[in-house]
């Protein structure tokens, strides 16, 4: 991993929530709380992704999420995700998410990042 990977960095990602991200919840059509922690984890990933080096990838191991609200398909989310810590090739991440009138959820998160090589080998062992 490269240095400069501290606790304050954050990001920012907007994101147009549409049919593939919904769930149908009596009459309407909202997005999922599955594709919203998928958003959360892909804004984490990306503060990772330039203080990796070629050979490594980051990986989830843990997310505690808390969907607060709907959100209607079409509307615009905000998500920004914040490091709060950094232990050897463990990163901690706040994160919250908005549409445009309110707060729609709010996690923690935890990645590591691995060598290609060894996560590779670990996935063949088991085909």
């Amino acid at each position: 991993m490269k240095a400069g990977l501290i606790a304050g960095l954050s990001r920012e990602e907007r994101f147009a929530t549409t049919k593939e991200l919904s769930v149908e919840i009596g009459k309407a059509t909202v997005l999922s709380t599955p594709s919203l922690v998928r958003l959360m984890e892909r804004t984490s990933r990306l503060i990772l992704d330039q203080f990796l080096m070629e050979n490594e990838a980051s990986v989830g191991a843990s997310i505690q999420m808390k969907h607060l609200a709907p959100t209607p398909i079409g509307a615009e989310v905000r998500v920004v995700s914040r490091v709060v810590a950094v232990s050897g090739r463990r990163v901690d991440f706040s994160i919250e998410a908005y549409d445009s009138l309110e707060k729609i959820g709010e996690a923690t998160h935890q990645r590591f990042v691995v060598e290609l090589n060894k996560f590779q080998n670990r996935v063949d062992e088991k085909l």
